[in-house]
């Protein structure tokens, strides 16, 4: 009960030593209260095990229980540190950055390896609980393993600061913001190896608006799984303008591989020119020459960049229509009320089932419009209607190879029509 002090520590040290004999055996303990953790008991831990120090940079007051002992003469030490924290002390793991504070639980530290068990921690709303293991040099070449528990976690800039260089900036272009419900992470480090981590996030009433894209999802919710590589998207659903979106695929974070195979749907979707934004830009030039209005649901995959891909780019829009609007530049005849379906792709969009309106004629649709690098066309195109007006606006949309016999119409009666 040898008592004494250490800055603001206070030091408790019972145990025997056998000082006679050279490397003779002996057992020590010391226990301290109210220990800061500072570059003085960053040296007084075992050289082989200051690595979990500095992956996990400590600070604040905590308790501390040491003791070593040797049985026999000639033996190697043995040691048993355990540092109890009672909600004054912080740490921050160097692989993801992100400083928890008013830690409790306990840190034990033995001859190989370091255990962290059931640190519970916070920062701001958010609660977690920390485990890990970190093996020295003498135990398998030195590893790091953590996980972590977390609750009511913030999406914010500071947890995207704490990811890896690598994926910071893609993740950073998602301008995520909200909180997730439950947070699960993975960490393992291994002598000579890369980082490799998995977090798993369950968002709740988050929202997106990725970089470059007028188009913002609200109150999403769902699950993000980030790995080095990639981010997973699950059974994610949200909002655009009330309306609801789904949406699921990866999207690759390596930083010499941009990529991504996405798949969205969405159902009454505006026909406007913020959703033109958002669709890829051959796709965009099409949907300029057939100006659409209106509404219609939405199935929308993009793949681009990955690995099993043939090309580098691939889409599939589907437009399930729903008393949508077009006028074709080719053919500039205003069709309104269409019902049907479009699917659009690199090389075609085809037609099925298109039904319309102009007044009181009545018009169908079937085929498909084939695009080549130089050129695009429309081919096997069938355009059918009955009750159609002969006047100035159908005359007018002709195209110019029947521009001249359109001329000798006069506009009046009604016809029936196939192009």
């Amino acid at each position: 009960n040898v008592r004494g002090r250490h800055g603001s520590a206070e030091v408790t040290v019972t145990g025997r030593a056998d000082l006679v004999h050279k490397n003779g055996p002996y057992d020590i303990k010391a226990v301290a209260e109210n220990v800061t953790l500072d570059e003085a008991v960053h040296k007084a831990i075992p050289a082989e095990h200051r690595h979990a120090w500095d992956d996990f940079r400590p600070a604040g007051r905590m308790s501390a229980t040491f003791r070593t002992w040797k049985v026999h003469r000639g033996d190697d030490p043995n040691i048993d540190l355990a540092l109890s924290m009672d909600g004054r002390a912080s740490m921050q793991y160097v692989g993801f950055p992100y400083r928890l504070e008013e830690l409790t639980g306990q840190v034990r530290v033995d001859d190989d390896m370091v255990a962290i068990n059931s640190v519970k921690g916070r920062r701001g709303p958010m609660r977690a609980t920390v485990d890990g293991t970190f093996s020295g040099p003498g135990s398998g070449g030195g590893q790091t393993k953590i996980t972590i528990e977390a609750t009511d976690a913030p999406l914010d800039a500071n947890l995207v600061a704490a990811l890896p260089q690598w994926t910071r900036a893609n993740v950073a272009d998602m301008h995520i913001a909200g909180r997730a419900e439950r947070v699960s992470a993975w960490v393992l480090q291994q002598k000579d190896q890369p980082l490799d981590f998995r977090v798993v996030a369950h968002i709740r009433g988050a929202s997106f608006r990725p970089e470059g894209v007028n188009y913002s999802l609200e109150d999403a919710n769902g699950v993000l799984t980030i790995r080095p590589s990639r981010m997973i998207i699950e059974q994610m659903t949200a909002r655009h303008d009330r309306l609801p979106v789904q949406a699921s695929g990866q999207i690759l974070l390596d930083p010499n591989h941009v990529g991504m195979d996405l798949l969205v749907k969405a159902a009454a979707v505006r026909l406007d020119d913020e959703f033109r934004k958002v669709l890829p830009e051959d796709l965009q030039k099409t949907w300029v020459r057939l100006a659409p209005s209106g509404k219609a649901d939405m199935e929308l995959s993009i793949r681009h960049g990955m690995p099993d891909q043939s090309r580098p780019y691939d889409y599939r829009l589907v437009l399930d229509a729903k008393g949508m609007g077009l006028r074709y530049a080719d053919f500039p005849y205003a069709l309104t009320d269409i019902h049907g379906q479009a699917v659009a792709t690199p090389d075609e969009i085809r037609l099925t089932g298109i039904a319309a309106r102009h007044g009181n004629a009545r018009f169908s649709a079937d085929g498909k419009m084939t695009f080549t690098p130089k050129s695009d066309s429309a081919d096997l195109v069938a355009v059918r209607g009955s009750d159609v007006p002969i006047d100035k606006e159908l005359l007018d949309a002709v195209p110019d190879s029947l521009a001249l016999l359109a001329r000798r119409f006069q506009p009046g009666g009604t016809c029936q029509l196939e192009l």
